[in-house]
């Protein structure tokens, strides 16, 4: 369900945050409706120092703690500070946070009348849309943090999937064995295997025809070490080591692997054991360099850094609310009809029409990553 919280910051005059005498309290009102949304004089959350928060849920409609979208709301804020009553009162614009690339209210603008009652399915249309705009551009628009493996150019420079470039966080390269794992019971067991996965390692082994996994999560055993420690508290012939030298190293830096066999043999963990340094970078064209060179080798490379953008481009958000509204329109009638005749009855279908219209192309062609 998604929210909207009104935060409300207290400091003291050298503009260091400061406490007030008590929790401030707070009411809320739709001038326009007359609704009252928080009853006068509400206590808010104490977050922090000097921090006060209180949280609204978006609703059908309105009613005590709900608001609706796309309407000005109006609160005032009643505290004591050093002694002395405050009163503020401010205002903020209601609107529910984007579903795929936009807003519900941004995709009915793109409509001369609003559908009314149809909430729901434009919400799904929105996720259509937003997904099929990113497979046609080959990006993620909404900012996030990525952890990515790469084949080594053999050059000094990376092309990244993602741009543009907001951090690069890491770069490592070298894949090499820091830890190994076995099962030792091979008189029991008829295979074992050890996979790791993006949150942690899964031992496997059959018995008897009958199959049983363990798994530890890398939150679980931040280290190494720890990881080694748990795999063999574990029981059932399970054991691991580590290298002496990567004993602290986050256990989160191994390699996501299928199931590699580990029955009665050790089976290596692979990390990247090289920290590379970052010399430049093209943040737009999400290009990064490094002097020492990028190796050439299959999988070899791995980057963890932020990319895409705090707010989807304004013509972006434009091209997936015309998207919306064509989808939206194309549900009254058969898209792939392309000519009926009603005497001597016949019909005619062609391929079906693209999801995104020449013009929605259009717009979006500047941000088209062209993979090769």
């Amino acid at each position: 369900m998604s929210t909207y919280q009104i935060i409300y910051r207290t400091s003291d005059a050298a503009g260091n945050p400061a406490d007030a005498d008590a929790t401030p309290t707070i009411t809320v009102t739709n001038p326009t409706t007359g609704v009252g949304i928080v009853a006068a004089l509400t206590s808010m959350d104490h977050d922090d120092t000097g921090v006060y928060s209180y949280t609204l849920t978006y609703g059908a409609a309105e009613a005590a703690d709900t608001i609706i979208d796309d309407q000005t709301y109006q609160y005032v804020v009643n505290y004591d500070f050093g002694g002395t009553a405050i009163e503020v009162t401010d205002a903020f614009d209601s609107e529910t946070p984007a579903i795929g690339l936009i807003t519900l209210a941004r995709a009915k603008r793109a409509f001369a009348v609003p559908p009314a009652a149809y909430d729901s399915t434009l919400q799904e249309l929105i996720l259509a849309a937003s997904a099929a705009i990113e497979r046609h551009c080959n990006r993620q628009f909404a900012s996030a943090t990525f952890d990515e493996l790469y084949d080594g150019p053999g050059g000094f420079t990376l092309l990244l999937n993602q741009f543009p470039i907001i951090d690069v966080l890491r770069i490592a390269a070298c894949p090499d064995a820091v830890m190994t794992v076995m099962n030792s019971d091979d008189g029991t067991n008829s295979r074992a295997s050890v996979r790791v996965t993006s949150t942690g390692v899964t031992l496997t082994r059959v018995a008897a025809g009958i199959e049983s996994s363990s798994s530890v999560t890398f939150a679980a055993a931040a280290t190494l070490t720890a990881l080694a420690a748990a795999i063999n508290a574990l029981g059932s012939s399970w054991s691991a080591e580590v290298s002496t030298e990567y004993a602290g190293w986050p256990s989160a830096d191994l390699l996501p692997m299928g199931p590699k066999p580990c029955l009665g043999a050790w089976a290596g963990l692979d990390a990247m054991t090289d920290e590379l340094t970052q010399d430049g970078q093209d943040l737009m064209m999400g290009l990064v360099a490094c002097s020492e060179g990028f190796a050439a080798g299959r999988q070899n490379i791995r980057v963890k850094y932020t990319a895409g953008y705090a707010t989807v481009p304004e013509d972006v958000q434009q091209a997936c609310a015309m998207a919306v509204a064509d989808a939206f329109h194309r549900l009254e009638r058969d898209g792939n009809l392309n000519s009926e005749r009603l005497g001597d009855y016949s019909f005619s279908a062609g391929e079906g029409r693209a999801f995104l219209t020449p013009d929605v192309r259009s717009i979006l062609a500047r941000y088209r990553d062209h993979v090769v």
